[in-house]
């Protein structure tokens, strides 16, 4: 395999951010993506990281290892890289903030909310709905954030993908931003530097541009719950950045509440 060409199945946006971890060390690597929609949408994440090619028939994806670790972690260590930690990254442009300085101005003190996924609004789709916060939960975290914070809550509206439904479901004392294009989104989850979010893409982007994270990990995942949490606390896969994210089962989601002022 040539070790500055790397294919790779873009999909959702975590998947689509786990291999960015490698272009911290590859400075001059080329991604091969397949060319659909959603590959090109999401190809605008690697900007200043690597050269994209939109291919029929992309290059081999990156190897990864097959230990019990973190996957951007497993693909670090096929590739023999040490010294960069497995954090995903999304670099901005200095303009780009800017932008969303001015765009998020209105908003005094803005935190992003995230209570569901890209698959929430299919109610027959049970991996989605248990990762879905329940009625219970919107209705304690919002009251909660409310008091310190404006509440914004980003998606896609339904019609944005041609062959992809969405929703972004409506909260008193929530402002709804839909249809940002990836790089805006980025901008602002930078800018606002904070969130709570289910289990979706949305905590690795706010993670790949510096922002803190609070995540409530749905039931599914319970049994590995300590692995979880060690993996993404673990001091020394963060190397030489502080830890900035939390975990907290479904289960005891009402453990998360402590930490809403985001003070750690």
């Amino acid at each position: 395999m040539n070790r500055n060409i790397f294919g790779y199945p873009i999909g959702n946006l975590c998947d689509s951010l786990l291999i960015t971890p490698i272009f911290k060390k590859i400075k001059t690597a080329t991604l091969e993506i397949i060319d659909d929609e959603v590959a090109r949408d999401k190809g605008v994440l690697f900007e200043g990281l690597c050269d994209v090619k939109f291919s029929k028939t992309p290059a081999p994806e990156c190897p990864r290892t097959n230990e019990r670790t973190h996957s951007s972690q497993a693909m670090l260590n096929a590739l023999g890289i040490t010294d960069v930690n497995f954090l995903p990254i999304v670099i901005l442009k200095q303009n780009e903030i800017e932008w969303a300085k001015q765009f998020l101005s209105k908003y005094e003190n803005p935190i992003v909310y995230t209570p569901t996924n890209s698959c929430s609004h299919d109610r027959n789709n049970l991996f989605a709905q248990m990762r879905t916060f329940t009625s219970e939960m919107n209705a304690l975290f919002i009251e909660k954030l409310s008091k310190d914070f404006t509440i914004l809550q980003f998606g896609l509206e339904n019609g944005f993908y041609k062959n992809q439904k969405s929703e972004i479901r409506k909260f008193d004392h929530v402002v709804n931003i839909p249809n940002l294009n990836l790089r805006q989104l980025a901008a602002c989850y930078h800018v606002i530097g904070k969130g709570l979010f289910s289990d979706t893409g949305d905590p690795y982007l706010m993670t790949a541009v510096g922002g803190k994270v609070v995540e409530i990990v749905p039931m599914y995942n319970e049994s590995i719950y300590p692995y979880w949490k060690y993996i993404y606390n673990d001091e020394k896969l963060w190397k030489d950045e502080k830890v900035r994210n939390k975990y907290f089962c479904m289960s005891k989601w009402k453990e998360s509440i402590d930490y809403l002022n985001f003070k750690f």
